[in-house]
């Protein structure tokens, strides 16, 4: 059934497709310069055509088919028929939809044609025809403003007798009621039977359709009315309601044709309306059929939108709603679009009378781009949305009254059962006593079981309430160890303060610095450490193996050894004080290279800044320096990243000596020394590390700013990055300022 209707879809755009280029490729004459030439062409023998093309076109102006014979007259510009004057452009300035113009074509008739006649479509508002002089139709009252003019359209056939040489026709057109003025439909030519009968047919056609619709409405309501819980029936009613009105007042105007002096503005606003409301109805049909493939929410929000463009239309004049026509062709062109995804939804969900929808919106769809093309002078094919209706609204009907008699088969299906129950009820009645019987057996036998599980339960209660007892003894005992341990641990976190240097120390020597230290417990792993000696300050930043207690330890074990190695033995070298420390570790730690020897220790990096000559020395174990350097002619200072020598200060199966870096500083330089705490901190979205790279960047974009506001920015940085993840490691950033 699927690839049924698909089939019938691809068959209808191929049709489309055809029609469009069968009838943009028909060539027929076109009007140039004011002038059609149609004296080859013998209406006897062929079809009635439309005069368009280039008429002459006159703004402003008031001229009668006298004014052209008494002197010549030069026109303002040649306007392409059919198509509304909002968008020429006349002395420099866009004229607009408001005013009035006289047109001007002279035709070259065939001589055997001496009776033709023109009808007149949709010209905005009003309009006198003069045809060789003589003036043969007027619709509304002409006027040059507002007060003057009274509209009026309907449809007009216009018979007329020919000249054997130019045929003058000159039609004065006056709006100042609708949003687009001027001749927005084609003029049609042709004998007075072709042109009669094709109008004739044509209403035929809409009053046919406008029959259709009503009657599909009153189905549909007794449908509704039979089951008024489902509403699909109540809005497929109103969208035939409200389509059937518009069908009247649109195409050929049949309502007019039944009314002639029915109220221009009166047919307009159901025009108008019937546009709103039937894009409006139309939605709530396919909600109420479709809820799930479809949001609530927008299909609300474009609902709303509507009716509240339907009010305005309502409550203001037509020169104001008429300039809503683009806003409702967006909305159409939304709505195309996300019935288009939702009815392909329902199809993949295989949801009923979902296959038969989608092929009638498309077929709709494809007719409503002909008629918008068609409108807009894109395309030369005619109106076929009525057409596309038709098939559109029997689908649908299909799709109702198939839900209703499947709703109709599902009751016969329960009638016929419970007819069967009715007739079978004293066996039934027997059956089930004997299914309580054994159930009630069943019951007992479960009661049974339960009191002795009962009886278990509670002996097991009683061991349970001497266990829980213990526990709770234990319980006591775990807090009050965990309390000791944490006081200790606090108290270990105050004597490891204790050997940290204070800030007093660094602003001694610099005006700018920061440090971002941040455990991970209580205690650290990682520390700094600072010692002048001679000429010599010696900054230090370390990462020890592991965190917390154990890291502690080796960090204080590494202060110690830093104490005695600088501030004792004066030893300043950088990669010296790297040599002699990562030998005491190895005493320290009792290391000799033993396979599964624990190989605590620390990763380093160590600067001895002279404070003399600016001269700086560095050495690392795994920790990087980096160096900003500023220059006179960089806007930002360069980055020189001082990698380390890839072993820890501790016992390493390729011991090599340590390098010793010799820079010199200048004032404004700026040094970076950080453990991989910051660096291997996983977070973000898609939990991964942070890393050097994007550390790098960070800290390039933040060197116009003072250190005290870097560190606010290197540790909001951080934070974010970390989001609700756990912290892994000790972090330890420092920043000085030369």
């Amino acid at each position: 059934m699927y690839l049924f209707f698909m089939k019938i879809h691809i068959l209808y755009l191929l049709l489309f497709v055809w029609s469009v280029q069968t009838f943009g490729q028909q060539e027929v004459p076109k009007a140039q310069a004011g002038v059609m030439d149609l004296s080859n062409w013998y209406f006897s023998k062929k079809n009635a055509l439309s005069l368009d093309g280039e008429w002459e076109f006159y703004w402003k102006k008031v001229l009668s088919p006298e004014d052209f014979v008494s002197q010549k007259q030069d026109p303002s510009c040649l306007i392409n028929l059919p198509k509304e004057w909002n968008n020429l452009w006349i002395d420099g300035e866009k004229i607009g939809g408001f005013g009035y113009a006289t047109y001007r074509l002279n035709v070259k008739i065939n001589p055997k044609d001496t009776a033709l006649a023109l009808r007149i479509n949709r010209i905005n508002v009003a309009y006198k025809l003069f045809i060789n002089g003589e003036l043969r139709a007027e619709e509304g009252r002409f006027g040059v403003n507002e007060d003057e003019v009274k509209a009026i359209n309907r449809t007009h056939v216009v018979p007329f007798k020919t000249r054997i040489m130019d045929n003058e026709i000159i039609l004065q057109v006056a709006n100042y009621h609708h949003n687009r003025g001027g001749v927005l439909t084609s003029i049609e030519i042709g004998s007075v039977a072709q042109t009669g009968r094709q109008g004739q047919m044509q209403i035929i056609i809409d009053f046919f359709l406008f029959g259709v619709l009503l009657i599909m409405a009153a189905y549909h309501i007794g449908l509704y009315l039979l089951r008024p819980k489902d509403f699909s029936a109540l809005y497929f009613a109103l969208f035939c309601v409200v389509t059937a009105a518009h069908q009247a007042v649109n195409g050929q105007m049949a309502f007019s044709f039944v009314f002639p002096d029915v109220n221009w503005e009166l047919m307009q606003t159901i025009n108008f309306l019937g546009n709103y409301l039937r894009l409006a109805t139309l939605l709530l049909f396919l909600l109420s059929l479709f809820k799930d493939e479809f949001c609530t929410i927008f299909m609300k929000i474009l609902l709303g939108v509507l009716f509240g463009m339907s009010a305005l239309v309502l409550v203001t004049p037509a020169p104001v709603y008429t300039k809503t026509l683009i806003v409702f062709l967006v909305l159409v062109v939304i709505s195309i679009g996300y019935f288009v995804y939702g009815l392909t939804k329902a199809v993949i969900n295989r949801r009923e009378g979902a296959v038969n929808f989608i092929t009638a919106t498309g077929i709709l769809i494809l007719f409503a781009i002909n008629d918008l093309l068609y409108d807009q002078h894109i395309i030369n094919t005619g109106f076929f949305l009525p057409i596309g209706l038709f098939i559109f609204i029997f689908f649908q009907s299909f799709i109702l009254s198939a839900r209703f008699s499947k709703a109709f088969n599902d009751a016969e299906s329960m009638t016929v059962e419970l007819n069967f129950i009715n007739k079978n009820l004293e066996k039934i009645v027997e059956e089930r006593l004997e299914e309580v019987e054994t159930q009630k057996m069943q019951l007992m036998e479960t009661n049974e079981e339960l009191r002795q599980q009962k009886e278990e339960i509670q002996s097991i209660a009683d061991h349970l309430g001497e266990a829980n007892t213990q526990i709770t003894t234990q319980r006591d005992e775990i807090q009050e160890s965990h309390k000791q341990i944490k006081n200790s641990i606090q108290y270990a976190k105050r004597i490891q303060s204790a050997m940290l240097p204070v800030n007093e120390r660094f602003e001694e020597y610099f005006d700018q610095y920061f440090i971002f230290f941040r455990p991970r417990d209580i205690v650290s792993g990682d520390f700094y450490w600072m010692k002048k000696i001679d000429n010599y300050l010696i900054l230090v930043v370390a990462d020890s193996t592991g965190h917390g207690v154990p890291g502690a330890l080796i960090s204080m074990l590494g202060i110690s050894l830093l104490n005695d190695i600088v501030g004792k033995k004066g030893v300043t070298k950088a990669n010296e004080v790297l040599e002699v420390l990562r030998e005491q570790i190895k005493i320290a730690l009792n290391q000799t290279g033993v396979s599964r020897e624990q190989k605590e220790g620390m990763d380093l990096a160590l600067c001895a800044i002279d404070l003399n000559t600016h001269e700086m020395q560095y050495a690392g174990a795994n920790n990087p320096l980096f160096l900003f350097k500023k220059t006179e002619k960089a806007e930002v200072p360069e980055l020189i990243h001082i990698k380390p020598n890839t072993q820890p200060i501790s016992v390493y199966r390729k011991e090599t000596p340590f390098t010793n870096h010799v820079i010199q500083l200048t004032k404004g330089d700026t040094i970076y020394l950080f453990t991989d705490g910051y660096t291997d901190q996983f977070g973000h979205e898609r939990k991964e590390k942070y890393k050097t790279k994007r550390f790098k960047e960070l800290l390039e974009n933040i060197q116009k700013k003072e250190l005290s506001e870097q560190k606010q920015i290197v540790e909001t940085e951080f934070d974010e990055w970390k989001g609700q993840e756990k912290q892994i490691d000790d972090v330890l950033v420092l920043g000085i300022l030369i």
